[in-house]
């Protein structure tokens, strides 16, 4: 093969298949290069723009960044009053509170009078807080004390009967709870329905106000210390809801899938964020992106302030995650399998990029 101002000329000789693929990319590539040639300066330079942030190769000086000082907002650790007496059901309360579940008794009453008009044969009285709450209380009894069927809680026929259920309500009761316990409003469920197959439709909306009050909670309760992860999470469910997923290599493998916020020494959720579709891309950095930077959000909730260390896996550490967190004075560390990297962060040259010869634990600068 021979370039001689501008022409290409190839010599006939024996070629295999893969040499004759490199062959067509030489052409494309001088065809490309002559037509570069004829462009104005301006243009070309414009096209040959490289990206200003890339990977280092391991071969690159490391070089250690400014350290960043920890200085957050509250003392890190519980925020409630130690000489405050807490007992079970106040500690729940902090996380459902009675306005939060006024709001499910509301919602759950217009739901059940929707379902009424329109001809469904069973009784109803409007629940009131204290009675969702039992509702609440038996949930949990429920996944603890596990029975074929819902109709076994209340059997007592059995030698393996329970009492506990029929002392806080009838079955009957539970039924017509479940069958129209609604967390928003029915009437604004269906003006989010007309959305549906637009950016303005929120696949999250019939959960979001209790959502939102549990991501609240967890964040005003509790102030996380120096060292934070970013992780997934499954919540177990089998429901065809169109947002459950299948992760092979966690235990859970079908349910929820949670990008989660956690304090790394004691598994606290700080925050967390519901995956709902793919191509969902708010600032089209891609998803590991924007998994991330909301979680850590400083005009979001309560402000962590300066100094946190984040660890995360390699799904989601990139040049423009890394530099952005920095801006924001977050450390960040990558790490894989059972070895902790530590991520240290400098400017790099526009033209570093990581080799294809990497080891799969190979240091990632930027």
């Amino acid at each position: 093969i021979m370039h001689n101002k501008g022409t290409l000329q190839i010599h006939h000789f024996h070629v295999l298949p893969t040499s004759k693929m490199l062959i067509f990319i030489f052409i494309l590539y001088f065809r490309c290069e002559n037509n570069s040639a004829k462009e104005p300066v301006a243009k070309r330079a414009k096209a040959n723009k490289h990206p200003t942030w890339s990977w280092k190769t391991e071969d690159d000086i490391d070089m250690a960044p400014q350290a960043l000082r920890f200085l957050p907002t509250r003392e890190p650790g519980p925020q409630l009053r130690p000489c405050d007496a807490h007992t079970p059901m106040s500690l729940f309360k902090t996380f459902f509170s009675e306005t939060a579940v006024s709001t499910l008794c509301r919602n759950t009453n217009a739901q059940a009078a929707r379902a009424c008009a329109k001809g469904h044969k069973y009784k109803w009285t409007d629940v009131s807080i204290s009675e969702l709450y039992c509702y609440i209380g038996l949930l949990f009894y429920m996944a603890m004390v596990k029975l074929s069927s819902i109709t076994d809680y209340w059997r007592q026929n059995n030698l393996f009967s329970v009492s506990f259920p029929a002392t806080i309500m009838s079955r009957d009761r539970y039924h017509t709870i479940s069958w129209n316990l609604h967390m928003s409003h029915p009437d604004a469920d269906q003006d989010n329905d007309r959305k549906r197959g637009t950016a303005e439709h929120d696949r999250l909306f019939r959960v979001r106000p209790l959502m939102d009050t549990i991501r609240h909670a967890c964040k005003a309760i509790y102030h996380p210390r120096k060292n934070l992860a970013v992780d997934e999470r499954m919540v177990a469910c089998k429901a065809n809801t169109g947002m459950t997923q299948y992760m092979k290599a966690k235990p859970t493998r079908w349910g929820f899938k949670l990008f989660v916020l956690a304090d790394s020494s004691n598994r606290y959720i700080v925050d967390f964020a519901v995956y709902t579709e793919k191509n969902n891309f708010p600032t089209s950095h891609g998803l590991s992106y924007d998994a991330v930077t909301p979680l850590l959000d400083h005009t979001a909730g309560i402000v962590l302030a300066s100094g946190y260390h984040v660890y995360m896996d390699n799904f989601y550490t990139s040049p423009k995650l890394l530099t952005d967190l920095f801006a924001l004075k977050f450390g960040a560390s990558h790490y894989a399998g059972l070895c902790l990297l530590r991520c240290e962060f400098m400017i790099v040259d526009a033209y570093s990029h990581m080799t294809f010869t990497n080891k799969k634990y190979d240091f990632h600068i930027i």
